[in-house]
């Protein structure tokens, strides 16, 4: 007779210990930093540009936020939606490597590009460098900050231990090599969870509104905040929004109505299957991959379905969250919240689940001494935290393995993400720990 569901979690959970954790975090890190290193250091002898051995732009996807930096400060932001006009740019900051059919286009609200203006003065390669300094210090500071608010999480080592941990996650590491502005977004939202946990709702708002850039994201904290009825946070992130988009009206009003006309093309873009699909890890992204290539309208509707499904989720979740913020059952109930939010959201690429840092750090903090020594609980929620890292790293690989074997086959690409899964599996763990802490 089999063993019952519990016994067997618990047997998983005792090979899956914080040592071991740590140990395939940092040989991910090695691993994949190590080709990368290699690949970026020949590349530019093999080509003569400044790309990596396969022949792409180092940090490709900043190229992106380059570009649009830069076509704002001399002029040229009524093009900002124009691909043929930014494939030009990107071939020139290649050169003289051969040019590339690869664009990563940027997609983002206009007055995003008003950021990275600073960057656009640059050189490519100084303002690259530039956006990683950034970055690793906005990883510092939310390090810092949410272990100022949960002081638990000293007990995993200093400032630039922890970040060290931060980077052994894959997605952050991928953010990093692939230049995203994940850190960017993550800083907003750790100090939403900070300013909301000591009761300052219009500051939590108006940090939250930040996101507008990528409003996508805001989502989750959006339902959360309205189930709750907390009002003054929402002002704060009608108000913040409101504010990127006087920006962008004021400064680039031509740009503002491309973006608009532009918009649902981008969306239906990411769809296509010359666009990195293996990449998408949101619940949206989970059906459309498994559907699209035989039925796309049902892809759209059941996705749909999905984000309806899960937003009533997090509603009626956060609904009947005794709203005590500070308590153990708060933390963790938004922990899972937060990243139930973020698999909500229709786009979520690999790179964004670098924001999951901020629900797995809160779960450290409150799980930590469950067990001597460990990092989390030792139970199921340490093993749903070391799926998720385990998925997150193989699963995106495995779907674009398996999409491209079903294509040589001639069949169609329908693939399961995975880790999707392995995600949601985290969320219902976190949540199913929160609700057994006294109210």
């Amino acid at each position: 007779m089999p063993p019952p569901t519990h016994d067997l979690l618990g047997r998983l959970a005792d090979l899956v210990t914080p040592e071991r954790a740590r140990t395939y975090s940092a040989l991910v890190v090695l691993v994949v930093l190590g080709g990368y290193l290699v690949s970026i250091g020949l590349g530019p002898r093999q080509t003569g540009g400044f790309t990596d051995l396969a022949g792409a732009l180092i940090g490709a996807d900043f190229s992106a936020f380059y570009w649009a930096g830069h076509a704002v400060l001399h002029g040229g932001a009524d093009g900002l939606y124009d691909i043929e006009a930014q494939a030009a740019f990107l071939d020139a900051l290649r050169a003289p490597a051969p040019s590339s059919a690869e664009v990563h286009a940027f997609v983002s609200p206009p007055y995003w590009a008003l950021f990275f203006v600073p960057f656009g003065a640059l050189p490519y390669p100084a303002a690259l460098a530039a956006f990683w300094a950034l970055s690793f210090a906005l990883l510092g500071l939310n390090a810092r900050a949410l272990s100022a608010e949960l002081p638990a999480l000293d007990a995993l080592g200093a400032t630039g231990r922890r970040m060290a941990l931060a980077i052994g996650f894959f997605p952050c590491l991928f953010s990093f090599l692939n230049g995203q502005t994940s850190m960017l977004l993550l800083t907003p939202l750790t100090l939403f969870f900070v300013l909301l946990r000591r009761r300052e709702d219009l500051w939590a708002g108006l940090v939250l509104g930040l996101l507008a850039v990528k409003p996508q994201l805001a989502f989750g904290p959006v339902l959360i905040l309205l189930a709750a009825g907390r009002w003054r946070a929402l002002l704060g992130a009608a108000l913040s929004a409101a504010a990127w988009l006087a920006l962008g009206m004021a400064l680039l009003p031509q740009a503002m109505a491309d973006y608009v006309e532009v918009a649902p093309e981008l969306f239906e873009f990411l769809r296509q299957e010359d666009y990195e699909t293996w990449g998408q890890t949101s619940l949206y992204g989970f059906v459309t991959l498994l559907l699209d290539p035989v039925w796309h309208d049902g892809g759209t509707w059941l996705g749909n379905g999905a984000i309806a499904l899960s937003a009533a989720a997090i509603l009626r979740a956060a609904r009947r969250l005794p709203w005590t913020p500070g308590s153990a059952r708060w933390d963790l109930a938004m922990a899972s919240l937060l990243a139930l939010g973020l698999m909500t959201s229709p786009h979520l690429f690999l790179y964004d689940v670098s924001l999951f840092l901020l629900p797995l750090g809160i779960v450290a903090a409150r799980l930590g001494g469950e067990r001597e020594g460990a990092l989390l609980d030792g139970g199921p929620v340490l093993l749903a935290a070391a799926l998720l890292a385990a998925g997150v790293f193989v699963g995106p690989y495995l779907t674009l393995g398996v999409q491209n074997l079903l294509s040589a086959m001639g069949l169609p690409r329908c693939v399961p993400q995975l880790c999707t899964l392995a995600m949601l599996g985290f969320v219902v763990q976190v949540a199913r720990r929160a609700a057994r802490e006294p109210s």
